[in-house]
């Protein structure tokens, strides 16, 4: 699991918020983290969970951090990387995420998707009972939307009825898609995109090369700024569609655009990630006509790649009449 800074830039009002509930002991049952992906929100719950399995006189909050981040704390269980069939089958990842017992989810019938299941949750359960030797028993859930039906019904109920001393900490980028009595029964906690002032310190010496499109491609997500430096290999992949995306709107031969548009049709990623870009970079066109009137097609392939169209005609299509004006 990623380190647990001691300094979290960005979230001090939440952190303060935290703290503040520690020292008035109006700890809740559950929180629910709330915000855009790679915001931070994970993180930040997993500091809590170290102020709270050290807000006792006395402990050692450096060891507990270590405990914490390398999940061997017996008072601490964390649900999030999951054990998915072709796409996550590497059980020393996986356990350096999560430390809740997966090997079901590898037995027919196997799991084809990462949808928190009834058994997952029956795992955190089980694991939620027993003596605590902390303050706290702090339970990690991140992405709770991927879970629905008879799953997130059982996390109801312990949520509603939970063991003494015990803290759910729940993430979600998409709390609409959570269970309505869930959200009811925690607080919630907004996390928002970072500035670019505040993004830019993270950005160190040896990235300055790169820094403005590191920061356009964060678009103030923390964790998604460090997986491109973390990741040389991605962060050039990445590079190249973005000078396509660019060069596509610059582009006034429309052979050229449709050129830049053919490995976008490989596959549904593929075109989800052109599209990203094609939308970042138009942002950057100078011409606001252009802008205005592009926006419109722009919007129409978003539409019309989210759907069973055929990916090659929806970007012929949206070629052809981004072309039919030249600005």
């Amino acid at each position: 699991m990623p380190t647990i800074p001691e300094r979290i830039l960005g979230h001090t009002k939440q952190q303060a918020e935290l703290l503040q509930d520690i020292a008035t002991s109006n700890v809740s049952h559950a929180y629910l983290f709330t915000g855009p992906a790679h915001i931070g929100k994970s993180t930040v719950a997993r500091w809590f969970a170290v102020e709270l399995l050290a807000s006792l006189p006395g402990a050692d909050k450096a060891a507990i951090r270590t405990q914490v981040e390398r999940l061997i704390h017996s008072d601490f269980v964390s649900l999030d990387l999951l054990w998915v069939e072709g796409v996550s089958e590497d059980w020393s990842e996986i356990g350096s995420y999560s430390n809740v017992q997966q090997r079901h989810r590898s037995k027919a019938p196997t799991a084809k998707t990462d949808a928190i299941g009834i058994d997952d949750v029956r795992g955190v359960i089980e694991q939620m009972h027993g003596t605590s030797q902390s303050p706290f028993r702090i339970c990690l859930v991140t992405d709770i939307e991927r879970m629905h039906g008879e799953a997130a019904n059982a996390l109801l109920k312990i949520i509603e009825e939970p063991p003494p001393r015990v803290v759910f900490l729940l993430t979600s980028a998409d709390p609409r898609a959570v269970l309505p009595t869930i959200t009811s029964r925690t607080r919630m906690l907004h996390f928002h995109r970072l500035s670019n002032e505040m993004m830019a310190s993270f950005v160190p010496e040896t990235h300055q090369d790169d820094a403005a499109l590191l920061l356009q491609l964060s678009r103030g997500a923390p964790g998604t700024l460090l997986r491109y430096m973390n990741d040389a290999e991605l962060f050039r992949q990445t590079k190249t569609v973005h000078a396509r995306a660019r060069a596509f709107w610059k582009s006034n031969s429309l052979q050229e655009r449709l050129s830049l548009c053919m490995p976008a049709q490989e596959s549904r990623e593929a075109s989800e990630e052109f599209l990203t870009h094609l939308g970042i970079t138009l942002a950057g066109i100078d011409s606001i006509a252009a802008r205005a009137s592009w926006t419109e097609q722009y919007t129409m392939l978003s539409q019309a790649l989210q759907t069973n169209t055929n990916r090659g005609l929806a970007l012929s299509a949206f070629t052809l009449a981004v072309s039919e004006k030249t600005w």
